[in-house]
């Protein structure tokens, strides 16, 4: 009955709106769908791959803003209604003769392209269906019209709750369900790191082919998209419910937002796994310092699960997904916390001509069903089974014989199969060596990764070749507990014990060769810890990078440090003028910018700039440089690689239209050229300057097409003129091209 009067109210409410175009009602996104740093903010109106579709005005108002640029919105006009709601038009193509008008004095008055100006309500009066503007592509993105709703304090509004709504049969589609131990002692199927759950349609609900056995403390998130219609875009789900043994511990609409706190779309999605390329996932829990209004306040807290406020066995956990038209799925898992049986050992010893496997288990419980035993030739990850031995209640080891056949070294693995689905973390061990694969030395063939996050610092050691015997890892003297991924890697979760002000970690990692016998690697971690009430600042070893934290930078605490690494490769035309630097935390958003600092190699800072090393290329940042200091800076929402590089190449200017010496017979020429930059690249329209005669022309630029061009709205006088350009890169290298053409 609730659905069918809230769907009732939004039919009505869609009476009093026009739609904003001619076209059937479709969309290509909708509202709070994930953007890289910030939440969508309205719906994109498909407009079926055209430019020029007229737009009309949804309802009585004003024209009260208008916002030209080549990036961002493009072209975008802004209308205010009689109940202060605002309504934006975006990625327009041009206007409406007496709105170009006004558009063209303020671009001639202030001598640029970009502008952006207020209009008082009594200048552009309109009326409901009246025309304002085309529909384009300027900006970013294909022709669509995004289109926004705010409030009158101008925050983003869903539009599909309130008077826009589609015709929607298709329910939510959930994917995958992640869940995240939430401090160091958390385990997720027994081990201290993310777990991803598929879900299948069964009988019309969606479920997982295993139940999720954790302790500690756990959170979770969830992949899954709507659809207005089948085969569609895939949209983001507008609400989301959680219940735990039939009580709701997690509610969530994405009805509006401010744009304050856009930047917090990291907590509302999971940051790591969207950072780690894993997916989008909808976070069903909110993390501490979270802002966002989507929430229901609940007395049973913030959606996370603690083993401690449940009694040991089967849990039923209950997600309900809607979209705005109200069609609904339902997600059903089944949690079971401790005791979880965990494999403790794998030993192989060869008898005669026989492997003996011999796996010890710990909390042998009802759970499990049986140990699974399988091999691989020579090292490799290609795995084939050997035999599976059912469980025996009064014996905690289980036992296979495997013949030995052949000299090659045979790796094995065991893992536990539970009885209502899953399985245990794995164990790894080899055969003793007896071919020529044999370990060699460890250090040559040995690399390890530090990462931190909220539970703390996250070891990766690999090796090229298997591990004969598990590496140890201390830092400052303390033991670092860790647990094998496969044959060649271990991992561990850290969180240092803070005795001091002093930020130096000493790590040793020791490992153990049947032929050189014990390898230490060593080294120094210059650790800092963040929090959000303290400022503090990072350093590299070398002293020429830098970070600063100030007060509230962060919503969690977290560990950060900076590590020097070989330099990525460079484009053509960049010279390094640093090492590259990977900055810690990686996988924890700021709430607020934070500032980083680079030193040159070079006194002289012309045309260098900090660059951030991302999809496997480099990404201006910025060149603000403090001569006192003799450091670069830049302004960064996360951490990542960094490097200071000089560009040492002008911008490619081609394409030219008119041509050099033609001779054209059209009054209204559309003039022309092509930018392109592959260095440092062009950020701001100010950077592309062009003069007819002495005149200065304002020429539009599309960063897409990389596309410079003006066409006059007034017919020339025939005869000779001069094209003058000039145009500049972020790092300030120039081109400047000086031509005639003719019109006959």
């Amino acid at each position: 009955m609730v659905i069918l009067c809230l769907l009732s109210f939004q039919t009505s409410s869609a009476m009093s709106y026009r739609w904003p175009l001619q076209n059937e009602k479709s969309i290509s996104s909708t509202f709070a769908e994930f953007r890289a740093g910030h939440f969508h903010s309205g719906i994109d109106i498909r407009t079926g791959g055209r430019e020029g579709l007229p737009v009309y005005a949804v309802e009585d108002g004003s024209i009260s803003r208008i916002n030209i640029s080549s990036w961002g919105y493009g072209k975008s006009l802004y209308l205010q209604l009689a109940d202060q709601k605002t309504i934006v038009y975006a990625h327009l193509q041009g206007f409406t003769d007496r709105i170009q008008n006004r558009i063209d004095f303020e671009q001639q008055k202030e001598k640029r392209y970009r502008i952006n100006f207020y209009l008082e309500p009594h200048e552009f009066p309109v009326k409901k269906g009246q025309l304002l503007a085309y529909s384009g592509a300027t900006g970013i993105g294909p022709p669509h019209l995004h289109f926004e709703m705010r409030d009158a304090y101008q925050h983003p509004l869903n539009p599909l709750v309130n008077g826009f709504s589609l015709f929607d049969q298709t329910p939510p589609i959930p994917k995958r369900v992640a869940v995240k131990p939430l401090n160091q002692g958390s385990r997720v199927g027994g081990l201290p790191e993310t777990k991803i759950y598929e879900l299948k349609l069964e009988s019309g609900e969606y479920r997982s082919s295993e139940p999720i056995h954790f302790s500690g403390e756990i959170g979770l998130a969830l992949e899954s998209y709507d659809q207005a219609e089948k085969g569609g875009n895939h949209f983001a789900t507008y609400a989301t419910e959680v219940s735990l043994n039939s009580k709701i511990i997690f509610s969530s609409e994405y009805k509006k937002f401010s744009y304050a706190n856009t930047n917090q779309i990291n907590l509302d999605r999971d940051f790591s796994l969207y950072n780690s390329g894993v997916g989008i996932f909808q976070n069903l829990y909110v993390i501490p310092g979270n802002r966002l209004e989507f929430y229901q306040k609940l007395s049973s807290g913030l959606g996370t699960i603690s083993d401690s406020a449940l009694e040991s066995g089967m849990h039923k956990l209950k997600i309900l997904l809607k979209d705005a038209r109200g069609n609904q799925s339902t997600i059903n898992l089944n949690l079971t916390t401790p005791p979880f049986p965990l494999l403790e050992s794998l030993s192989v010893t060869s008898k005669d001509t026989l492997f003996i496997l011999r796996t010890r288990v710990k909390n042998n419980s009802a759970f499990l069903k049986s140990v699974v035993y399988e091999y691989s030739s020579s090292g490799s990850e290609s795995w084939q089974r050997i035999g599976m031995i059912s469980k025996s209640l009064t014996d905690s080891f289980f036992t296979l014989s495997w013949p030995a056949m052949g000299r090659e070294k045979k790796c094995f693995r065991s893992f536990g199969l539970l009885e209502n689905g899953g399985r245990s973390p794995a164990l790894y061990a080899c055969s003793p060596g007896n071919s020529s694969t044999e370990e060699g030395s460890q250090l040559e063939d040995f690399s390890y990764q530090i990462n931190s996050s909220p539970q703390g610092l996250l070891f990766e050691i690999q090796n090229n070749i298997f591990f004969h015997n598990p590496p140890d890892v201390f830092l400052n003297k303390k033991n670092l507990p860790l647990s094998q991924r496969s044959l060649k890697t271990f991992n561990g979760y850290y969180t240092p014990i803070w005795l001091s002000d002093d930020p130096l970690f000493h790590l040793e990692i020791e490992m153990v060769s049947q032929t050189t016998g014990t390898d230490t690697l060593r080294d120094t971690l210059h650790l800092s810890r963040i929090t959000p009430q303290v400022g503090v600042g990072l350093s590299s070893r070398d002293g020429l990078a830098k970070a600063v934290f100030v007060e509230n930078n962060v919503v969690q605490e977290c560990i950060g440090f900076i590590k020097t690494i070989p330099l990525p490769p460079v484009t053509s035309g960049l010279i390094p003028q640093s090492a590259g630097y990977q900055f810690f935390p990686q996988d924890v958003p700021f709430d607020k910018s934070v500032d980083i600092f680079l030193k040159p190699s070079l006194s002289d800072p012309a045309r260098m700039g900090i660059y951030e090393y991302k999809e496997k290329q480099w990404v201006w940042l910025g060149s603000d440089f403090d001569k006192n200091l003799g450091f670069f800076s830049a302004k960064v929402y996360r951490f990542s690689t960094f490097a200071l590089l000089q560009d040492t190449i002008p911008p490619l200017l081609s394409n030219f239209s008119p041509q050099e010496n033609a001779r054209i017979k059209d009054l209204q020429p559309r003039l022309s050229f092509s930018v392109d930059d592959l260095q440092s690249g062009i950020s701001s329209d100010l950077y592309i300057q062009v003069h007819l005669n002495g005149q200065p022309l304002i020429y539009e630029y599309d960063p897409e097409l990389k596309l410079a061009f003006y066409k006059s709205r007034r017919k020339f006088q025939k005869g000779e003129y001069r094209v003058k350009i000039a145009v500049n890169d972020n790092a300030g290298n120039l081109t400047e091209i000086s031509y005639p053409f003719w019109i006959q």
